[in-house]
């Protein structure tokens, strides 16, 4: 197991640093898709992860804040 694991999200530019780690980041993301329930400190890291928009509500529309992303940054840019 690496001892950093760099998450970076595209979309926003957003990047995050998980050094020294004691569980496996791979296995929370999959507990995450699975719908499991998260210890207390997943949470947290997982409130942490929806604030740098590394998660997203389960009732996110993807496509529609892209399309609006792409509308007012890229469009607007050109025009």
């Amino acid at each position: 197991m690496p001892d950093k694991v760099i998450l970076y999200n595209t979309f926003h530019d957003h990047r995050i640093i998980i050094e020294n780690i004691d569980n496996n980041v791979t296995d929370f993301f999959k507990k995450i898709d699975q719908g499991l329930p998260l210890s207390t400190e997943e949470l947290e890291t997982a409130d942490t992860f929806l604030e740098l928009g590394l998660l997203l509500d389960d009732d996110a529309d993807e496509r529609a804040h892209f399309d609006d992303w792409y509308d007012h940054k890229i469009q607007k840019q050109q025009n």
